[in-house]
């Protein structure tokens, strides 16, 4: 398939990831400041917001002007997204994109349908930082919800399988049976690449050392979407006899940055992404990540608040790149839930869950506090709900929830004005008190973890 467009991207790209900090910085600020113009004239949010400010567009001429634009949160990303879409935008051809709100509250964002030159120029990049090739055979544990599934289980997987070599196993529902098939299935289809969740590949990399399985042909695996610690890492790495790479992004900007073979800190994608660091109390050598993403003009995110911490290193890559790169990032757990029988479910399933209740909650929680008891914490967007509408949202919530807990798992639902952020800050929409102690290393033989 044609994608105009393509080529001037891998050779900007190319171009940029090798060449002088100087040269780099010069074109991000081009970009930035076309951007912050265009964002300024187009859209009724960024117009509002830098005059509150006190600066016009005109007045970044270098990156040390960066810092005096205002930050974009969450919150505000959540309340003003219809302002920041642009007037030259064709609504048409918007896609809305949901976050998964490990994180904090879920966000839904806008992206141009047409973004495919974009994304096949950051996965030739991102497959070169791996040392693959684009299109190489890649299998994925992600996860799946039901208008996705079809990808999985139906007709479709043969299609992805034979014309875009990818084949998918949920990582929403990791039973032993289910890892099993799909140890089965890519022991068949004998993938070069592995991509998943964290927490999906350190459970599938136990089962397979326990089975004393091989995935025959695999060259890498990518960690991505949670913090992945050191000893988990190795752990994948010695069950799937493959190094492990992690990748950094989100559902609002995707592609931010990827470690290359060296592994020492994740490069930057810096003709697409700028990214800074904010101050944050306690850290001395990092901070708040904020991001802009340059491409998207049809919904403009600029200095958007990502709410990770991290580090940031210029000092140029032993593999060559002189781009940024990210060093560590703390954070972004989202916990696996543990449920009677041995059933695993991504934290990530319950945010999706909520998508469909975007305008009815401010903000939920969900805890596992036993592996048959859920507490949701749940803040209501109208002021003095009642009974009706809360029993309503209660049985309806109930009811997808069973559907990948299984039945005996009690929901607990409490209504709050406000959910308060965790001791680091950061706000977590789902976590597990018995998840937490099999997934990262506490107690592998718990009988919660059975």
């Amino acid at each position: 398939m044609r994608q105009p467009g393509l080529f001037a991207l891998l050779r900007e790209q190319n171009a940029l990831e090798r060449g002088p900090r100087a040269a780099i910085e010069a074109a991000q600020l081009r970009k930035f400041r076309a951007l912050v113009s265009h964002a300024y004239d187009t859209t009724v949010h960024y117009r509002r917001v830098f005059d509150q400010a006190g600066v016009h567009p005109s007045e970044v001429r270098s990156l040390k002007d960066v810092g005096r634009l205002p930050v974009l949160t969450k919150e505000e990303v959540r309340y003003h997204i219809e302002e920041m879409v642009s007037s030259t935008a064709d609504r048409g051809s918007l896609a809305q994109i949901y976050s998964g709100g490990s994180t904090g509250v879920p966000t839904m964002v806008y992206q141009p349908r047409s973004w495919e030159p974009f994304g096949s120029a950051k996965n030739v990049a991102f497959h070169r930082l791996l040392g693959l090739e684009y299109g190489d055979k890649t299998a994925y544990l992600w996860g799946l919800n039901r208008r996705n599934a079809p990808v999985e289980l139906g007709r479709n997987r043969w299609w992805l399988w034979f014309l875009k070599n990818q084949m998918v196993l949920d990582a929403f529902d990791l039973t032993e049976e289910r890892m099993a098939r799909f140890a089965g299935m890519i022991r068949r289809f004998r993938p070069r690449l592995l991509i998943g969740y964290a927490s999906a590949l350190v459970l599938f990399s136990e089962f397979i050392r326990k089975r004393g399985l091989a995935i025959p042909g695999l060259r890498a695996v990518c960690s991505t979407a949670e913090r992945l610690y050191d000893e988990q890492r190795r752990g994948v790495e010695s069950a799937m006899a493959a190094p492990v790479f992690n990748l950094y992004g989100s559902t609002e900007i995707p592609w931010i940055a990827c470690e290359c073979g060296t592994r020492q800190g994740m490069h930057v994608f810096e003709d697409s992404r700028m990214i800074e660091t904010l101050p944050f109390e306690g850290e001395s050598a990092g901070g708040r990540l904020v991001v802009t993403d340059l491409e998207n003009w049809a919904c403009p995110l600029i200095r958007y608040e990502l709410g990770d911490l991290g580090t940031l290193d210029a000092v140029p890559c032993p593999c060559g790149r002189t781009s940024l790169r990210i060093r560590n990032i703390y954070g972004r757990i989202s916990d696996v839930f543990v449920f009677p029988g041995g059933k695993h479910v991504h934290g990530e399933y319950f945010t999706h869950v909520f998508y469909g209740y975007r305008d009815r909650f401010k903000q939920f929680q969900v805890h596992q506090l036993a592996p048959t008891r859920l507490r949701v914490r749940l803040v209501p967007a109208i002021e003095g709900s009642d009974a009706d509408a809360r029993t309503r949202w209660e049985h309806a919530l109930t009811e997808e929830f069973r559907r990948a807990t299984g039945p005996g798992v009690t929901a607990e639902f409490e209504y709050v004005t406000v959910i308060p952020p965790e001791p680091s800050g950061k706000f977590r929409f789902t976590k597990s008190d018995v998840g937490s102690s099999c997934v990262h290393g506490g107690r592998p033989e718990s009988r919660d973890c059975k």
